[in-house]
């Protein structure tokens, strides 16, 4: 259980399950807009696919329905880590993560969350998971 945002109530973030379609990209890019991406078999986390995003700018998005989510907060996680440095090679670029909200013509009307990972935090020494809370999504 998790408390929202200061209120007094509990809420159970868990409870409605996964919203995210292939989680552990095993479709790879049936429910994913990738750029810059590779989808691979080498060292997953979770599944048998990882995402791995190349060298400079590389985008992964997903457009997740949050009907019948109910205005709560909803829990965001992901695993990530970085092969860059190894052998003296490269460092890591600056990772962000975000959620927008977006009306039904997929009009961004607003960001229930933005992350931002510096590049020194991700190595290849160690996979970090993240977890965070977004704001209330939008009632309609």
């Amino acid at each position: 259980m998790a408390y929202s945002n200061g209120c007094d109530r509990k809420i159970n973030l868990l409870a409605r399950g996964n919203l995210v379609q292939d989680p552990s990209f095993e479709s790879q890019y049936y429910y994913w807009q990738a750029a810059n991406v590779l989808f691979t078999n080498s060292s997953p986390y979770e599944g048998a696919i990882q995402a791995r995003l190349g060298p400079g700018v590389a985008s992964l998005a997903q457009n997740v329905s949050v009907k019948g989510a109910g205005d709560s907060p909803l829990f965001f996680s992901f695993n990530a880590f970085s092969t860059a440095g190894l052998n003296g090679i490269g460092s890591a670029g600056i990772l962000i993560a975000e959620i927008l909200w977006l009306d039904d013509n997929y009009n961004t009307i607003g960001t229930g969350l933005r992350m931002l990972v510096p590049g020194d935090r991700l190595n290849q020494t160690a996979r970090i998971t993240f977890f965070a809370q977004t704001d209330r999504p939008p009632t309609n």
